[in-house]
């Protein structure tokens, strides 16, 4: 464990600030759940780790919304994990693979591996690391391709979803947070040092 928070501490960066990525491991052979947390606050990167047995009905999730704070939360595929989310997480969570959806919908495979092997130049540590690393590249495309163009990807999803009366998309303000695109490129350079 102590390897991967090191991991965590010294090589992860974030393209975006005051977000918590979750990863929920279910084990199979127990009813153990390992919840995992990395949070970036601030330029600081946090780390959660909890273990819990599935069995527990009146599971204490105050550690976990301590850690989470006010943040976003972002997960990988709010599907599989609903049953869980639906009992302990009441905050709004957005899912990492509805961003890959959206943006890369000609993808034939959406699950972590092989989006790490597409999108990223990083060898798979695990699925935590992989979310963080796969937002940010999806992220630094978007506001790249924002610079070539008049109007925004964030405002014509808007834009359309309005038309029907639908909310925004959940990804635009924090998409529409990172407004330096130099900023993006230094974290990128700061990240292969490491």
């Amino acid at each position: 464990m102590e390897k991967f928070i090191h991991q965590l501490t010294s090589k992860l960066y974030s393209v975006l600030d005051n977000i918590t990525y979750l990863d929920i491991e279910a084990s199979k052979n127990s009813n153990k759940i390992k919840l995992i947390g990395v949070k970036f606050f601030n330029n600081q990167v946090y780390t959660f780790e909890e273990i819990i047995n599935n069995d527990d009905k009146i599971y204490n999730i105050n550690s976990l919304n301590d850690f989470i704070g006010d943040s976003y939360i972002a997960m990988f595929d709010l599907s599989s994990n609903k049953k869980f989310i639906e009992n302990y997480i009441n905050d709004k969570i957005l899912d990492v693979k509805e961003l890959v959806h959206v943006i890369k919908p000609y993808y034939s495979d959406y699950n972590i591996k092989d989006l790490n092997d597409i999108l990223t130049n990083d060898k798979y540590i695990s699925d935590l690391i992989s979310i963080v690393n796969i937002v940010n590249n999806i992220i630094i495309s978007i506001k790249k391709e924002d610079k070539l163009t008049l109007e925004p990807l964030t405002f014509k999803i808007n834009s359309y979803l309005n038309k029907f009366s639908l909310p925004n998309w959940e990804w635009s303000e924090l998409i529409d947070s990172v407004d330096d695109i130099k900023k993006l490129g230094s974290l990128e350079k700061k990240a292969e040092k490491n």
